[in-house]
């Protein structure tokens, strides 16, 4: 959240980061965030494999807990009242962080404090395009490092991205890794075409916390 120096040194004092911090558990805790540990690792650099990991366990449990559902045919007199939240397969703990670039939010009633968020600017709907994957792997105080490949071999993709879940971080400018192009922002949202089989690593420059929080939909296309 700081992203200060002094908060990372902090960190750094904890024994177990080098050998507890980098594992993947099964199964999922109350919260939907078991994993932020590993997680951090990964963004500085240091649990590459993080991205495989937590999406096999996650979707693991995701069919654990479908399965549990179709044959749920208990007697409701004697569930417990976590019974609902324990066979829930709803999982996103992996999604927000690895394709929003923040941590889980707090599940009773937490804001969601992520650098991106993303827009199909073809459907006009909040989220991923169809096809398009994200991956944020390296994160600062003025900038955040994205992944986005185009799986479609067909149809290529647009996507509006912006600067926070709610709009609160001001966008400046891309750089394409490959090329070395810098894409400009528009009103502080980042517009992106990908062509069919196309991914784009993109270093976006953003100023945190400069706008005011809204809800309010983006400009589109």
């Amino acid at each position: 959240m700081s992203q200060s120096a002094v908060d990372t040194a902090r960190l750094e004092l904890f024994p177990e980061r080098n050998s507890q911090w980098h594992s993947v558990k099964p199964g999922r805790g109350k919260g939907d965030d078991m994993h932020i540990a590993p997680w951090q690792r990964f963004i500085v650099g240091e649990n590459a494999d993080y991205p495989q990991q937590i999406l096999a366990a996650q979707w693991a449990e995701v069919t654990r807990r479908m399965d549990r559902l179709r044959s749920d045919d208990g007697d409701p007199e004697h569930w417990d009242v976590h019974h609902w939240q324990d066979i829930n397969p709803v999982h996103t703990e992996a999604l927000v962080q690895l394709t929003c670039g923040g941590p889980q939010i707090i599940y009773h009633g937490g804001l969601l404090h992520v650098r991106l968020r993303y827009h199909d600017a073809q459907a006009r709907r909040p989220g991923l395009p169809p096809d398009v994957a994200a991956l944020v792997h390296d994160l600062g105080p003025e900038h955040v490092t994205v992944t986005l490949h185009n799986i479609s071999p067909l149809n290529e993709r647009r996507l509006l991205i912006q600067g926070g879940a709610f709009g609160e971080h001001l966008l400046d400018a891309a750089q394409d890794s490959s090329s070395g192009d810098v894409w400009q922002t528009h009103d502080g949202y980042l517009r992106v075409m990908l062509p069919p089989g196309r991914a784009v690593t993109l270093r976006i420059t953003m100023r945190r916390y400069a706008l005011r929080p809204s809800y309010a939909a983006p400009a589109w296309f």
